[in-house]
């Protein structure tokens, strides 16, 4: 039985809002094509995967940990592991850059292709042999080139996918539990790689979201709430009127509710009102700005501070309590800009309109318009890049407990990436963060002025 351990590589700074699901899917995909033949685990440190001697271990990242993925496919190799898989983000957006340590690289999603590639492990035609008949992976050949075989097709109906395993993802106590009921993004932020790296937005049909749901209340029963993680949960209304009718049949339903991600200008009274059908009690919205300006160029030419204000407003007259995101240090943002974003963001925790938030300092993201402008300008490049200098990104949504100190000497350990120093020092960023967050803390919601005064 051949043995695979998987491993997330991770900053343990960031936070752990939920285990892993893509180990999850993996492992349902698997047992449903090689039944009785694989021994499959999930660790989350390197030593434990290599305790148990897999014959694969397979390997994920993001690109800011991906100097740390580098490391642990060599120490893997080095412990003598034979199959060394790299798959995420990374190695999706950058399969050239597949690190000498690693054997084969999964591009995009993982499911078919790494079923596949335990095949072939398992014919033992060979360490290349029929590699390159595999769709969507990179690898190097005998003499050392790196060879990327053609993409895999995309997999439009994603209700052919089983349901992840979550037990086999570890959930911990007290960990609310999370699904994904679409892939990919209709829209393209400038600063996303969500949509640039899969391009095609697909969703579950509502027969299959309710399975899952099943599922996830019977094995862990206690659960009350839960987590859409999806990039745009609302896309499809019709698909949530359908999902209403056939949840509302559930004995459970009436003590679960949903927590979502909703985009601003979707957002309309009958949005609303489906949304309180299904007993979504929290959406969660990017914001992103509190000027049209930095908005449009974040987001899209019809995004403006009016249609946020008009979401937020619309939400909470129906109960739904949003939790947004913001970013500032756009390269073209003045300091006014900065502190009309935390004005708007002040005034709407004053008016009880917004009950949570994490900002964001911008950072650019591979194969994005925006890293695309950094590359040009300067501030990255492709070759011996430090990646973990994409790291500390968001102000709160880390382990280091609000502490703003912490979260800046991070960054300046890490020399992370800021695109704006030509309009706003550091330095005066920090100052203006570490104002208005402590302002947001002790609930003083009153404004702030371009000195960093209060005024009324």
């Amino acid at each position: 039985m051949m043995k695979i351990s998987f491993l997330q590589i991770k900053d343990p700074v960031d936070v752990d809002y939920h285990a892993p699901l893509s180990f999850g899917y993996l492992k349902s995909y698997l047992d449903a094509f090689h039944s009785g033949q694989l021994s499959l685990c999930m660790e989350t440190r390197l030593e434990e995967a290599l305790q148990s001697e897999p014959d694969v271990l397979g390997i994920s990242c993001y690109s800011q940990d991906f100097l740390d993925a580098i490391a642990a496919c060599r120490k893997a190799k080095e412990a003598g592991v034979p199959w060394v898989v790299l798959g995420g983000m990374h190695i999706t957006a950058y399969p050239e850059m597949l690190p000498d340590s690693a054997d084969v690289g999964v591009i995009g999603e993982g499911e078919e292709t790494f079923s596949e590639l335990l095949k072939h492990i398992s014919s033992g035609t060979g360490r290349t042999g029929e590699l390159s008949r595999i769709q969507g992976i990179v690898f190097r050949e005998d003499n050392g080139r790196i060879q990327i075989t053609p993409a895999r097709s995309v997999l439009y109906d994603l209700d052919r996918l089983p349901v992840p395993d979550r037990k086999f993802i570890q959930q911990e106590p007290g960990q609310i539990p999370h699904l994904f009921t679409s892939r990919g993004c209709p829209y393209r932020c400038s600063f996303c790689s969500s949509a640039h790296l899969s391009p095609h937005f697909r969703l579950h049909g509502a027969s299959r979201i309710r399975e899952e749901i099943r599922l996830i209340r019977a094995e862990f029963p206690e659960t009350r709430s839960l987590f859409i993680w999806d990039n745009l949960f609302i896309a499809n209304r019709r698909r949530l009127a359908e999902l209403f009718q056939l949840l509302r049949e559930e004995p459970f339903f009436q003590d679960l509710s949903l927590a979502v991600a909703v985009r601003a200008e979707l957002v309309d009274e009958e949005l609303c009102l489906l949304l309180k059908q299904l007993h979504v009690t929290h959406a969660g919205l990017g914001m992103e700005s509190g000027t049209d300006k930095i908005l449009k160029m974040l987001k899209a030419p019809n995004s403006s501070v009016a249609r946020n204000q008009a979401a937020l407003d619309q939400l909470h007259r129906h109960g739904i309590q949003s939790i947004c995101s913001f970013i500032v240090g756009h390269f073209d943002e003045t300091e006014s800009d900065v502190l009309a974003t935390y004005n708007f963001l002040l005034e709407n925790y004053g008016q009880g309109k917004i009950s949570g938030h994490d900002m964001n300092i911008l950072t650019p993201l591979p194969k994005t318009p925006l890293w695309d402008w950094a590359r040009k300008h300067g501030y990255v490049t492709e070759d011996n890049f430090a990646w973990n200098r994409l790291r500390y990104a968001a102000v709160r949504s880390n382990n280091l407990n609000g502490d703003i100190r912490q979260w800046a000497e991070g960054r300046a350990r890490n020399q992370s990436i800021y695109l704006n120093g030509h309009h706003i020092p550091l330095e005066r960023m920090y100052e203006i963060i570490s104002l208005c967050e402590g302002k947001i803390d002790s609930r003083d919601f009153s404004l702030v002025d371009s000195a960093g005064m209060a005024r009324g």
